[in-house]
């Protein structure tokens, strides 16, 4: 019989195999967080959205560098993977109600997207709900000028709690954490930059499906007509939609405006991490 490796085997092989096989660099975030970024990079400088501001310029732009650096270079590559198999061998292989990994690929993908998509804004719409937890969210939304970086400019504790638990509904499905993490890294990476991205395209139709520069920065706007936020989505724009949080104003001359009213968050990146747990014990 074969036996299953470890908990620490899986994790020497990943970390061994990231450092190594540079052929495959599209399995690992963080070559692809430096081709993602390069990508964008190339599109703000060419194509601004906001006129007022440039890549380099634009304010948070060397911090929102530390938070790639910092969450996809080390805690995204180091921690999250380490905590997605720590979670299959917690919950162990009896409790897989069913095997989707036996599927067709053409099933198992579709099936994946959804139930992905439909997590990150479950999580997304709590995050935003749940007092303790905008707290910690709150550092996202206090960035006053967005770009490609800002997608990184979290809090930590969201990549060590928040992240990880949504990785427990794919285990049920029997989805092993290296697949999972693969399919984050592509579809989940590509489109939080993508949202946050500083530029000007006509994107029609594809801004009431997909998440877009044009309907994301309405999410981090102070001026929208009511107290509640909008427009959570990961990728899919259908279930801001379904549950009547899609905002999308049609008039050229509106704009987002970016940032937190009475916002007291500090500027820098060790600031910023210790500004929530500050807050609480006010509170406290």
């Amino acid at each position: 019989m074969r036996q299953e490796p470890s908990f620490w085997e899986m994790y020497e092989w990943y970390l061994t195999d990231s450092y190594n096989a540079v052929e495959h660099w599209w399995q690992h975030s963080l070559f692809v967080v430096l081709f993602l970024s390069v990508c964008f990079l190339i599109m703000e400088s060419f194509l601004p959205k906001k006129k007022a501001y440039y890549v380099i310029t634009r304010k948070g732009f060397f911090v929102d560098l530390v938070y790639i650096f910092v969450y996809d270079f080390l805690l995204v590559f180091l921690v999250v993977f380490g905590l997605d198999m720590a979670i299959t061998e917690l919950i162990g292989k009896d409790f897989i109600i069913f095997d989707l990994m036996s599927l067709s690929y053409w099933i198992i993908f579709p099936v994946i997207f959804i139930m992905n998509d439909f997590m990150n804004w479950l999580g997304h719409l709590l995050l935003h709900k749940v007092p303790i937890l905008w707290k910690f969210h709150k550092i996202h939304h206090a960035q006053e000028e967005l770009g490609f970086g800002s997608t990184r400019h979290f809090h930590f504790m969201e990549y060590l709690i928040f992240r990880p638990l949504m990785y427990i509904p794919f285990h049920f499905f029997g989805v092993p954490p290296i697949e999972y993490m693969v399919f984050q890294i592509w579809m989940s990476f590509a489109f939080t930059f993508l949202s946050h991205a500083n530029i000007k395209l006509n994107w029609g139709v594809l801004a009431y499906i997909f998440i877009t520069p044009d309907t994301h920065y309405w999410h981090h706007a102070k001026n929208t007509p009511n107290e509640d936020n909008v427009n959570y989505a990961s990728i899919l724009c259908v279930w801001d939609q379904i549950f009547g949080y899609f905002y999308f104003p049609k008039e050229e001359k509106v704009e987002p405006e970016l940032g937190l009213d009475n916002d007291d968050t500090p500027d820098g990146f060790i600031g910023q991490q210790i500004h929530p747990f500050k807050n609480l014990l006010k509170k406290g």
